[in-house]
């Protein structure tokens, strides 16, 4: 999986995957970034194709250690010049999937923003919530209320 290589789980807590950017972006593969969908599909076909080249397997086949090798040379400058832009993409898309609002379907109970610690939107905060010796609550609602 890509998102799972540009923000990986670890100690700290989930990445991308577990916070459902890859949900995010199939949700609006087929709704707001449908004028986008060619050339997603596009670039991970090259991106296949490189880790092909590189790594002798298509990218989800290979190991985290061989995903992150082929993602290093993608982004170094290093033979796959048409492939940084489709990288700065997902890597934009996976940034929204895993810290934007619930809505758009990431972010999968605001664990995205707990890794950032932001307790989510407020539709109102008393003085005592804008503390700044003491933490933020969680607030885990969508800016749009359904979620």
């Amino acid at each position: 999986m890509l998102v799972d290589r540009i923000i990986p789980a670890d100690e700290l807590g989930p990445g991308a995957l577990e916070c459902g950017a890859a949900n995010y972006i199939d949700i609006q593969m087929a709704d707001y970034l449908a004028p986008q969908k060619d050339a997603w599909v596009a670039g991970l076909a090259a991106l296949d194709a490189f880790a092909m080249e590189t790594q002798g397997a298509a990218f989800a086949d290979l190991s985290a250690e061989k995903r992150d090798a082929v993602l290093l040379r993608i982004t170094d400058n290093g033979g796959a010049q048409n492939l940084q832009a489709f990288f700065n993409t997902a890597r934009t898309y996976t940034m929204q999937g895993t810290f934007g609002d619930p809505h758009y379907g990431g972010n999968i109970n605001g664990k995205g923003w707990d890794i950032i610690r932001y307790p989510g939107p407020r539709p109102a905060t008393s003085p005592e919530m804008q503390r700044m010796d003491r933490e933020a609550e969680p607030y885990r609602k969508s800016a749009w209320g359904n979620q």
